[in-house]
C-alpha cells in the first residue's frame, strides 16, 4: 500500500500553492517546501490550520507522514519530515 503514496494524485486532487504552482505527489510537496516564499507557506499553515497535512491525510492517503506534518510548524521542519518519509517508502518499495 505504501508504494501509492509516492504515486501522482489524480487531476482533480492536485494542491493548487499559494502564489502559484501544484503539487502532485510527495516529492513535489519536498520541492516546494524547500523552495516557497515564507508567504505562501504561512498562507496554508497560518490560523491554526495545516493545508499540506490535510492534503496528505486526505488525498495523500498517508496517514503517519499528515500526523507528523499536523505537529510541526516550521517550513524547514515539514520538510525535513517529508523528505525522510520520502526515503522511508521509497526503501520499503525495493
Amino acid at each position: 500500500m505504501s508504494s501509492g503514496f509516492l504515486s501522482d494524485v489524480s487531476e482533480v486532487n492536485v494542491f493548487w500553492l499559494s502564489g502559484g504552482g501544484t503539487l502532485r505527489n510527495l516529492t513535489d510537496l519536498l520541492s516546494a517546501m524547500k523552495t516557497m516564499p515564507i508567504e505562501a507557506f504561512s498562507h496554508h499553515t497560518g490560523s491554526g490550520k495545516n493545508d499540506f497535512a490535510a492534503w496528505v491525510y486526505d488525498v495523500v492517503g498517508d496517514k503517519k507522514l499528515a500526523q507528523a506534518l499536523k505537529k510541526l510548524k516550521t517550513q524547514k521542519g515539514m520538510a525535513k519530515k517529508v523528505e525522510s518519509r520520502i526515503a522511508e517508502l521509497s526503501k520499503n518499495n525495493k
